[in-house]
């Protein structure tokens, strides 16, 4: 598949194509609803979790087919306009995920297609921005909606070349130097398991093999400006992921672990919360989800607490508890 450049996604508006008759970039559309190249695994609780995979980095991504017949139904409900601004959640979004999303209203929000039009006109401007188009929603694909175990909710995307891939903390380049955040993460782990530091710090910063276990790693915020942290923050990304929250803590697995570091991610985490069980009318904690709230990795605040605090073996714990037996501390290999 010819990879598109994120300009492909914000044609001018004469000249965009409308896509009533093409959703998938060079590709037929297909009767499947989860890409065939996504590894299957059952939400049944007493299923065996999936091994460990070699700790080596991943290959780079290749679009898998990401046709469905609910996307094309969905296509026929847009304005012309409305199609060209959703055409890379169109063509590159997971269809479970995007099932759900779209029927919960997210795509066509008010504050989701404000969000695509800011990033048509920063396009428009010259700005270069990260993630690359097709890494976009790459947590989507990595990790379907059945086979989230575990959130860990970051900030926004790495902000210097090579560096961002649509999973939050996770680095693409595998020459780049560890984040301090991430470098902070691996100690923590080795700080739950011993036996895991004596291995030494991992080679690389792609946390890939992390996802196919059921990781899934979404920033609140999805794009970011070359060299600018946080520019796209309150442009309308932290509607969206909350709302990917939400869909997930209802309609995904019965039993899935949260980390929310930091206050900001806390602080979304319990509003998605407050906001699910007042629809459903039940707890989201408890016996059903484990909340880990905590200190975030950040050198400015990681000696605040964030090695003492656990989270990687509780995790392991609760998920052991939860039906998943052969989980242990290699879950957090890469």
């Amino acid at each position: 598949m010819t990879k598109r450049e994120i300009t492909d996604y914000f044609p001018s508006r004469k000249k965009a194509k409308s896509l009533s008759s093409e959703t998938t970039p060079n590709s037929t559309p297909s009767t499947s609803t989860t890409p065939n190249s996504t590894p299957s695994t059952s939400t049944t609780p007493n299923n065996k979790q999936p091994q460990p995979q070699p700790a080596t980095p991943s290959p780079a991504l290749e679009l898998p087919h990401l046709s469905s017949p609910f996307k094309e139904e969905f296509v026929k409900t847009l304005t012309e306009h409305q199609k060209r601004l959703l055409q890379l959640e169109i063509d590159t979004i997971e269809p479970e995920w995007f099932k759900v999303l779209a029927e919960r209203g997210l795509f066509t929000s008010e504050s989701f297609l404000s969000l695509k039009e800011f990033l048509l006109g920063e396009i428009q401007r010259g700005k270069e921005i990260y993630p690359s188009s097709n890494d976009v929603y790459a947590w989507s694909r990595a990790t379907p909606l059945k086979m989230v175990r575990v959130v860990i909710i970051g900030q926004d995307p790495y902000h210097n070349k090579g560096q961002a891939h649509g999973l939050a903390f996770s680095v693409k380049d595998v020459n780049a130097k560890k984040p301090p955040s991430l470098a902070n993460i691996f100690r923590g782990i080795h700080t739950d398991f011993p036996q895991l530091a004596k291995k030494g710090l991992p080679k690389h910063c792609d946390l890939s093999a992390w996802t196919h276990r059921g990781v899934l790693l979404l920033n609140s915020v999805l794009t970011v400006e070359a060299h600018r942290a946080n520019s796209h923050a309150k442009r309308g990304w932290e509607e969206f992921t909350s709302g990917v929250l939400e869909a997930l803590l209802e309609f995904g697995p019965a039993h899935i672990v949260v980390m929310a570091w930091g206050k900001s991610a806390e602080r979304t985490v319990r509003a998605v919360v407050a906001r699910v069980e007042r629809r459903t009318g039940g707890p989201v904690a408890g016996g059903r989800h484990l909340l880990l709230y905590g200190v975030h990795p950040s050198p400015l605040s990681a000696h605040r607490g964030f090695f003492s605090q656990g989270h990687f073996s509780k995790c392991v714990e609760w998920l052991r508890v939860h039906g998943y037996e052969d989980i242990d501390e290699s879950f957090w290999e890469i």
